[in-house]
């Protein structure tokens, strides 16, 4: 058996495990979650194996509940059979935290999802009180947050916490891409479906919007979000004529019914390829997505807007994107 599990939902995450290791076609592949298309499925399967828990984990926003509530007899039942199989692997690397099993003790490395990752290793795990610490162990969670990862994986250089700097390992993107050789370069481009040819544009005479599923995680209304974005173009100046969207792969909305003038890219794929394809934009702009940093050498200006009030965020939610280091 594969002394390796890679468990993940997200295109960002899978693609930067390829980066990190070489023999990331010899591994086992487990996806969960509804962020990964069923057609990308198709594609993994013919590229490695997929182990058939696959067809239980994906679909579902949580393969387990995160709590007994409900259901004891099958929440206590699942956490048993997720920690028999993962226990046979001596690594599990993915998003580790979705795990939060404490029965399994295999060696654990979480690869960065973004925002929620860094913001982890620069201000360390929320502090909890002692009922929500014996609540977790009850539920067999972890009771304090990342607490069983042995690494983490990450693809820009942050300032972390002094106890968590011997745990990161920082990968360059396009460096690590660099000295893929050709055949394994096609092998993750067809993976994730991506033709260089439709990105072939003039250098500098686009701007490149970065979108988020705010509506998908309830943070405002659909209407909200594309008042919101619509008002961002205006404030910054942007030609809707001149705008590629690449919108989040969780997301469901149709930009080109509100943005007709655009050019969308529907694909379900990282956008950080389209930086390695050496594409030059004019702005790069977003309001909190990690995936802008990429560009720092494609683009003129890279634009993080966080939380402008007309999108019409809750005081709370509003607060926390502010502060957020990027």
């Amino acid at each position: 058996m594969n002394n390796i599990l890679v468990y993940e939902n997200t295109y960002y995450s899978l693609f930067l495990y390829m980066l990190y290791d070489k023999d990331w076609l010899k591994r086992d592949y487990l996806i969960f979650g509804n962020r990964i298309s069923t057609e990308f499925i198709s594609r993994l399967k013919e590229t490695v194996h997929c182990i058939d828990e696959n067809t239980a984990y994906n679909g579902q926003n949580k393969p387990i509940s995160r709590s007994p509530i409900y259901n004891p007899l099958d929440f206590y039942k699942k956490k048993i059979e997720q920690k028999n199989l993962f226990n046979q692997y001596n690594k599990v690397i993915g998003n580790i935290e979705s795990i939060d099993n404490s029965l399994v003790k295999s060696y654990q490395i979480q690869i960065e999802d973004g925002v929620g990752t860094r913001q982890h290793l620069i201000n360390g795990p929320k502090k909890r009180n002692f009922i929500s610490a014996l609540q977790k162990r009850l539920y067999l969670r972890e009771a304090t947050h990342f607490k069983s990862i042995n690494q983490f994986i990450i693809a820009e250089p942050i300032k972390v916490l002094d106890k968590l700097k011997n745990k990161v390992i920082h990968i360059d993107i396009k460096e690590s891409w660099k000295v893929k050789t050709d055949d394994e370069k096609n092998i993750i481009l067809k993976l994730f479906d991506v033709d260089s040819n439709e990105l072939n544009i003039p250098d500098n005479s686009f701007d490149l919007l970065l979108t988020q599923p705010l509506n998908e995680d309830n943070n405002c209304t659909e209407q909200d979000k594309i008042l919101g974005y619509s008002k961002l173009m205006k404030e910054y100046n942007l030609n809707e004529k001149e705008i590629i969207i690449k919108p989040h792969p969780k997301e469901k909305t149709d930009y080109k019914k509100h943005f007709p003038n655009a050019i969308v890219i529907n694909k379900d794929f990282p956008v950080e390829l389209v930086a390695l394809f050496g594409i030059k934009f004019n702005h790069v702009i977003t309001l909190f997505s990690t995936a802008a940093s990429i560009f720092s050498k494609n683009a003129n200006h890279i634009i993080y807007a966080k939380a402008p009030k007309y999108f019409n965020f809750k005081d709370r939610y509003q607060n926390t994107i502010n502060r957020l280091h990027l």
